[in-house]
């Protein structure tokens, strides 16, 4: 018998089962999609950061260094550098290191750059021309860093020579010839190049040795001052330094070789000059002097050092670069307590010339007598080639006065 309303319930339920099942098959659908794992989100790929290349900065640094810019140049510098050394600093190390090796002109040439990411390997050839020792070429380094954007210099003393490292120094030893001899026509010195003593006194030796009496009783014959003029020349300075108070030649030296070897007194070999002619042409031959703490500031880029002579008058001055030739020398890098470390560079001294000059000596004394003790000038030349042959003056000197520190009075009285 069909039932009607069993037939309807029976429906339902089928109807029902099959969404049940069929919402199931959806979930399990779901679930094993959420399973699989999904593949990983692409990412940008890495490049290259952008900006101007390290080349650029280098060639900013030296084109800076060439021109002896050296606030341009520490701008250069990475910001980690400059801030492990202060602006004025570093042109101070530069300009300290220009002037002790004799630096003229700097001309750093780049080479290569090769860039590793943040970092930089600059490769480039340093080039310096000097008054003491010609040209120092080297091959050297520079690292760099980007930082903030922008390539900068990790900078280091080795920079400009590579034994130079940050608590060394640099030191030039320099070397000199004799200074050049000044002739007349025929050969007659005017001015000859000689060897001097220098005398100078320790008065905290003397001290210690309790013996300044018997130093200044015996050095005042050889000097022909009283021991209380000696003793004012160093009375005033530091006791431990060695204080200059006479220049003597090698044969006084010889002679009071007892005296000059007590305890507090320092003798040192210098070049010196002499006049042979006396005040005899000596508008000529001219004089020297030796180099002042001013003067050495301007030619101490040439090589000169104390005591070193400069012409200052006469054939002496004019001819000064044949006279005092070249100089050369050895340049070092040392440690704080002095020691040497490794050598730079090392150029020997080039030999001075000596000048032969067209005056006649014989000529010129007589010029000189026909003038005696009236004050005036003669000039003699030949008209025909242009030689000067006589140039007497009057009142003269004696050049002498200037090389000899006996003759202080006699210097004094030349100058005023």
């Amino acid at each position: 018998m069909f039932d009607p309303a069993f037939h309807n319930f029976r429906r339902r339920a089928f109807l029902k089962t099959l969404a049940l099942s069929g919402l199931a098959i959806i979930l399990d659908a779901c679930d094993r999609i959420r399973s699989t794992p999904l593949p990983p989100t692409p990412l940008a790929s890495a490049t290259t950061p952008s900006g101007p290349p390290a080349e650029l900065t280098t060639r900013a640094f030296f084109d800076a260094w060439a021109k002896a810019d050296y606030a341009t140049m520490y701008q250069q510098l990475a910001p980690s550098a400059q801030a492990s050394i202060k602006s004025d600093d570093f042109v101070k190390r530069y300009q300290t290191v220009s002037a002790e090796a004799t630096v003229s002109a700097a001309r750093p040439q780049f080479v290569s750059a090769l860039e590793d990411g943040n970092t930089a390997t600059v490769q480039f050839k340093s080039h310096f021309e000097t008054a003491a020792l010609g040209v120092i070429e080297e091959d050297n380094v520079l690292t760099m860093v980007r930082e903030g954007g922008r390539w900068g210099i990790v900078w280091s003393p080795t920079n400009i020579f590579k034994d130079l490292t940050e608590n060394n120094l640099l030191k030039l030893y320099p070397a000199k010839s004799t200074r050049g001899n000044i002739y007349d026509r025929n050969g007659t010195p005017l001015a000859l190049g000689t060897t001097s003593i220098v005398l100078s006194l320790w008065p905290a030796e003397m001290q210690r040795h309790q013996n300044e009496a018997q130093v200044l009783a015996s050095l005042s014959p050889i000097l022909n001052q009283s021991p209380s003029e000696i003793q004012k020349k160093y009375a005033s300075q530091n006791p431990e330094w060695k204080i200059p108070v006479a220049t003597i030649s090698t044969e006084v030296a010889r002679k009071n070789a007892d005296a000059l070897s007590l305890p507090g007194v320092v003798i040192e070999q210098q070049d010196a000059r002499t006049y042979p002619q006396n005040a005899t042409a000596a508008h000529i031959a001219g004089y020297v002097g030796q180099i002042t703490t001013d003067e050495l500031n301007q030619v101490y880029a040439k090589g000169y050092r104390e005591r070193d002579f400069l012409g200052r008058a006469g054939l002496e001055k004019f001819g000064e670069k044949y006279l005092s030739g070249t100089r050369g020398g050895r340049l070092v890098t040392i440690s704080p307590n002095g020691l040497q470390l490794a050598t730079i560079k090392e150029q020997p001294a080039q030999q001075s010339q000596s000048i032969y000059s067209t005056f006649d000596l014989e000529f010129q004394t007589f010029v000189e007598n026909l003038i005696g003790n009236r004050r005036g000038s003669i000039v003699v030349m030949d008209v025909r080639s242009g030689a000067m042959l006589a140039m007497a003056c009057r009142p003269t000197f004696d050049p002498n006065v200037f090389v000899d520190s006996s003759r202080q009075n006699e210097r004094a009285q030349v100058l005023t």
